[in-house]
């Protein structure tokens, strides 16, 4: 009777202990897996009614970030040839994020950025072995560097400097093609983050030269439709350095001009900083 008790206490606890591995080994590919999946149907449809609605994904999803998340890295690993489409969808993603961090606290846009990093980050895992397989398509390469220039920034604003300053060099370095649609914005917005992590270092000096040859830049359609940041210009002002950044509003004036400029320059000789969307 005894023998028969020990082994029925034996017995459930080695199912207990099985079970529990199970579980954990589940919970563990949950985590590394993308949680939510699409059918191959539905990715028929995505992928046709994107080639003429670059918003049908975000109408699809009803604007739910994290399915949106899943599907481009599930997507990718399963549809590699249209990586540039999954791509675009998981940009067009981040900057709905960044348009909401600017009303957060700073804690919780370090939070967010943090995160957004992390979803990059697996997610150019997957495309970075996809663009060494084709290096000579240009539209993948120009996808690659916009990837990397969100990666920098979330890098930046969740306080990763190290990372953010090793995609910057490597950005600014590998920017020799004048006829690349990214030429003007990796020399603007690369050198804005430079000079913000310029700042954070205390290197006063250095964020001023950084933002001034930001504004070397030659414009691009996307600079000239949506303007540029001038978050390097606000963090510059509360550091007292009202001059560069007059001179910086000049120079912008070739790709972004109007009475914008005009009334920022006024309310900066005035002591004031600029209050507009473009500046946080």
């Amino acid at each position: 009777m005894k023998e028969n008790k020990h082994f029925l206490i034996l017995y459930f606890t080695v199912t207990l202990f099985v079970s529990l591995v199970v579980w954990v080994a589940k919970a563990e590919a949950t985590q590394q897996d993308p949680i939510f999946r699409i059918t191959d149907a539905e990715l028929d449809l995505i992928e046709k009614k994107s080639v003429n609605n670059s918003y049908y994904v975000y109408q699809y999803l009803k604007g739910d970030k994290q399915k949106t998340i899943d599907l481009c890295l599930d997507a990718q690993m399963r549809r590699p040839a249209n990586s540039v489409l999954w791509a675009n969808i998981l940009m067009m993603n981040f900057a709905q994020e960044k348009f909401e961090a600017r009303t957060m606290s700073q804690s919780e846009r370090k939070e967010r950025y943090h995160s957004s990093l992390e979803y990059l980050t697996k997610y150019w895992k997957l495309f970075e072995s996809f663009e060494k397989s084709n290096p000579e398509v240009q539209d993948i390469k120009a996808t690659s560097e916009r990837l990397r220039m969100d990666m920098a920034l979330a890098a930046l604003e969740s306080g990763d400097l190290k990372t953010a300053e090793k995609l910057s060099k490597d950005l600014l370095k590998n920017n020799v093609d004048v006829k690349s649609p990214n030429f003007g914005d990796i020399i603007y917005d690369i050198n804005v983050i430079q000079g913000r992590i310029a700042l954070r270092q205390n290197r006063i000096s250095n964020a001023k030269i950084f933002l001034l040859e930001s504004g070397k830049s030659p414009g691009s359609a996307v600079l000239g439709s949506f303007g540029p940041s001038l978050i390097l210009d606000r963090e510059l002002l509360e550091k007292g350095e009202k001059e560069v950044v007059l001179e910086h509003l000049d120079q912008i004036r070739k790709f972004w001009g109007g009475k914008e400029l005009d009334q920022w320059k006024k309310d900066i000789e005035e002591g004031k900083i600029p209050d507009d969307k473009r500046w946080h």
